[in-house]
């Protein structure tokens, strides 16, 4: 319960208040947040790592069957 309308002596003359029942507030609903979707790397660049590294071995290979 709380006091409305115009208090008299507040510059206005023959005021009204009335006793009346608080209004309840209504809650803000929260916004729910998009879950970003992850990317998927491509592997191009790995498998590229890999051709690298089995030349390399294959060099090698080459180097220690000539050493003997």
């Amino acid at each position: 319960m709380d006091w409305r309308g115009k208090a008299p002596g507040n510059g206005d003359v023959g005021g009204e208040r009335r006793w009346v029942k608080k209004k309840k507030k209504k809650k803000k609903k929260k916004k729910k947040k998009k879950k970003k979707k992850k990317k998927k790397k491509k592997k191009k660049h790995e498998e590229a790592e890999v051709v690298e590294e089995d030349e390399e071995d294959e060099e090698r290979e080459r180097i220690k069957r000539r050493r003997g």
